[in-house]
């Protein structure tokens, strides 16, 4: 009955084995705390990891490179599928050869396609960190995905390294250890190219070096300030300024803070004025080099052009409206649902639904109680400004109307705080002689490898997710594009360079798009065109006169492309 009341609010949230063996390890859990059970072992464990904190977390970042690096080949890679993906893809590898921005192309009306800008340059809309990452990843270790299996790796280290700065060492350990074994395997910030480990680090970097510059302003402790909100700035700017605000708003729950005085901070600004100058200017060029304006960004450029508005007092009447009825379709779907969201019904459902997809990445019944016991800490003259820190943050984040987790990475590591100074309350509260909530919070590190353990054998013991999962949650990434990415391949092991002219069905999903292309299109092995009217593919393949001409339906079953013949009348299937 539980189920189906939470299923009319939040379709397939609990459908998922994993999550359905994790609440009942929660519950059993929360029964024996009842009884006098100790995990005892568990004490011991975190109390010696404590005594080498560094160690420990630099421990927890290999753990999780290693577990993904082992468990990789049972999962299906994903291919890249919605257009956030394939714009970042084109932003990595206009970096790996040696620009920041595309010069635009004369058929680009054929190519256009979301989040990506044709003109003034044909580059991604996008700010360019997570290119960087992708692009990284591919120049050093052959793979775009690497930076991302390294970022979220980094993560759990990171997250112990912040939490010690607010947390006794043995908690920052118990962390860091969920973080490595929640955050850096299943999901899909280390498997997409979606990212959202880059902001998270960034955030981390910011509430990690926090405490430590108001106690001791120390060079390093700034610089490390400095390179997180330059990587907020680089990947998630609107969060990232959120965020630092609410920074600002959760010091004063540094304890031992101190103003040492102009002549011992000097340093420690200056260190910091330098990195956040260079990380300025370096996004001011990447901005003139995609627009031709150093202070207007692409994402705004691109939202202007077609009337994507996100925040309330942005304009919907697109200046260029697409060309291509299946682009044309997805911004319609965008209007519909920016202008639903100004209802109040519309407003409560998305931010339902926000919650819903919040929960089911960062949360699960793992963290649900800690969680919960978050708003008690506005109890505490400390830790309230830790909640109203959150607070801001969740407020500015409802003046957008869409909700992906990456969304809120930023704030992870605010998140986090929250989290385990939760745990610790719940786990001191008393009733009597007793705490019952104690062995419940000390069982989450053996919940979450059985969790863990699980997830990973389903491969093995042939158990598939249903297709009513939450697919943006910590324990799955989905399969993405499969079709396209087998075209793609077949393409590459034909002779000659290719065009293919995709078309669509009426009824085709908005959101999915097919035709997008490298930096270097005319260069490219396979260039995807739309199939569009007459004039206009006739101009199209007089340009790409030498290249043998595909059609491909992309709602056909199966998804095979025909190879046409050319005539004096256009094309012809052979």
């Amino acid at each position: 009955m539980i189920r189906s009341l939470i299923n009319i609010g939040f379709p397939g949230l609990l459908d998922a084995p994993v999550v359905q063996l994790e609440l009942v390890l929660v519950l059993a859990a929360l029964a024996m705390g009842l009884t006098r059970f100790r995990l005892k072992a568990m004490e011991g464990l975190l109390q010696r990891c404590s005594k080498r904190p560094a160690a420990a977390f630099a421990s927890c970042a290999l753990l999780a490179l290693a577990l993904h690096l082992l468990v990789a080949p049972l999962m299906v890679r994903h291919a890249p599928e919605v257009h956030d993906e394939f714009s970042y893809l084109l932003s990595a590898d206009t970096f790996l050869h040696g620009s920041a921005a595309n010069p635009p192309h004369p058929m680009w009306r054929s190519f256009e396609t979301a989040h990506v800008l044709f003109w003034p340059h044909y580059a991604s809309m996008y700010p360019p960190g997570q290119g960087l990452l992708l692009a990284g990843g591919k120049l050093i270790f052959g793979d775009y995905l690497a930076g991302e299996w390294l970022a979220t790796a980094l993560l759990a280290g990171l997250a112990g390294w912040m939490l010690a700065a607010w947390v006794p060492v043995r908690w920052a350990v118990f962390g860091a250890f969920l973080v490595a074994l929640r955050f850096g395997v299943f999901g899909y910030w280390a498997n997409s190219y979606w990212g959202g480990a880059l902001p998270a680090i960034g955030g981390m970097l910011l509430f990690g070096g926090l405490p430590r510059v108001l106690r001791k302003p120390r060079s390093h402790d700034a610089a490390l300030i400095a390179i997180g909100l330059v990587l907020m700035a680089a990947s998630r700017p609107f969060e990232g300024v959120l965020i630092s605000v609410a920074a600002l708003l959760a010091s004063p729950a540094v304890r031992g803070r101190r103003f040492q005085g102009w002549k011992n901070s000097a340093p420690a600004i200056a260190t910091a004025f330098v990195i956040l100058a260079a990380g300025g200017a370096g996004l001011l060029y990447y901005n003139w080099r995609v627009t031709g304006n150093p202070l207007v960004m692409g994402y705004n450029l691109s939202m202007q052009r077609y009337g994507l508005a996100v925040l309330p007092w942005q304009s919907t009447t697109a200046a260029n409206p697409p060309a291509n009825s299946n682009l044309a379709a997805f911004y319609e779907s965008q209007h519909q649902w920016f202008q639903a969201n100004h209802t109040i019904i519309g407003f409560l459902s998305t931010r339902v639904f926000a919650s819903g997809r919040f929960w089911a990445f960062y949360l699960g019944p793992l963290f649900t109680l800690p969680f919960l016991a978050i708003p008690a800490l506005g109890y505490s003259k400390r830790w309230r400004w830790i909640v109203i820190a959150g607070a801001f943050f969740a407020v500015g984040m409802a003046l957008n109307p869409w909700f992906l987790p990456h969304y809120a990475a930023p704030a992870m590591g605010l998140l986090l705080i929250g989290l385990i100074q939760g745990a610790r309350m719940v786990c001191a509260t008393r009733s009597g002689s007793r705490r019952p909530f104690a062995f419940a919070i000390r069982a989450m590190p053996a919940i979450c490898v059985a969790v863990f353990v699980f997830r990973a054998a389903m491969p093995i013991l042939h158990l598939q997710l249903p297709n009513t999962t939450f697919e943006m949650s910590w324990y799955c990434t989905p399969a993405g594009n499969q079709d396209r990415a087998a075209v793609q391949r077949r393409l590459e092991q034909e002779p000659g360079r290719q065009l293919v002219l995709v078309r669509y069905e009426p009824n085709h999903p908005a959101t999915i798009e097919w035709v997008y292309n490298a930096s270097r299109i005319d260069e490219a092995k396979v260039v995807w065109a739309h199939d569009m009217d007459p004039a206009t593919n006739e101009r199209l393949l007089a340009y790409y006169a030498g290249r043998r001409v595909w059609r491909l339906d992309a709602d056909a079953n199966p998804r095979q492309p025909v190879e046409q013949a050319r005539s004096r009348h256009g094309l012809v299937a052979p």
